[in-house]
């Protein structure tokens, strides 16, 4: 909701995300959070382009 605001008052805003090299790179026993930091990347940047 908050970005829908801001795209309307023509605001800017950053986005940070953290995640761990696990999201770019694959490790052993670690598939789970590597899974979940990947997906915070790959939304982060579909966001980006949608908006």
């Amino acid at each position: 909701m908050r970005q829908i605001l801001m795209m309307f008052k023509k605001l800017s805003g950053k986005i940070i995300n953290l995640a761990a090299p696990a999201a770019f790179r694959g490790y052993f026993g670690v598939t789970d959070y590597a899974s979940a930091k990947g997906g915070i990347v790959a939304f982060t940047k579909n966001v980006a382009h949608e908006l």
